[in-house]
């Protein structure tokens, strides 16, 4: 991220790749700062932001807001890992729910070993962390507990 400040106006940007995604104080100070940008590059105007990163991106210019959505990569993780059958809840996570990591120097059972090779845990949690940093806080206590089992998850986690 970057912010660059003029008397005319203030301009944040983002530089990903070889796209720029910006903010701006006004339309004028918008002009300004792409034809900065033409008198060194060549360069595309696409227009408003719509998705980046799997990031929906909807602006409401009377209310003054800018909504932000991963619900195409959430139903992804809902498909990839067979949890379309799941029912939404108020909560991300049981209420008092008391996880442990099991006693490493029991073995777990053949049946429970054979469901976390078939199981990509840390892919879960890591998908899962992708949408708490990016779109939903409110489930970051209950991805990041599960994330401290990364290293002996069982069905129960």
């Amino acid at each position: 991220m970057y912010i660059c400040q003029s008397p005319t106006g203030t301009v944040i940007f983002s530089i990903h790749v070889d796209n720029i995604f910006s903010a701006v104080s006004s339309l004028e100070e918008n002009d300004r700062f792409y034809n900065l940008l033409k008198l060194r590059w060549d360069i595309s105007e696409l227009g408003l932001a719509k998705l980046t990163l799997g990031i929906a991106i909807s602006r409401d210019r009377p209310s003054h807001t800018i909504s932000l959505s991963q619900s195409t990569f959430i139903d992804c993780v809902i498909e990839r890992f067979s949890q379309t059958d799941a029912h939404p809840c108020d909560t991300p996570m049981v209420a008092g729910l008391q996880l442990c990591h099991p006693d490493p120097s029991i073995p777990p059972s053949s049946e429970v070993s054979n469901w976390m090779d078939r199981t990509p845990y840390c892919t879960l949690v890591g998908s899962l962390n992708y949408i708490i940093v990016a779109t939903r806080p409110d489930i970051t206590f209950a991805v990041s507990h599960l994330a401290t089992f990364l290293d002996c998850y069982h069905p129960e986690h």
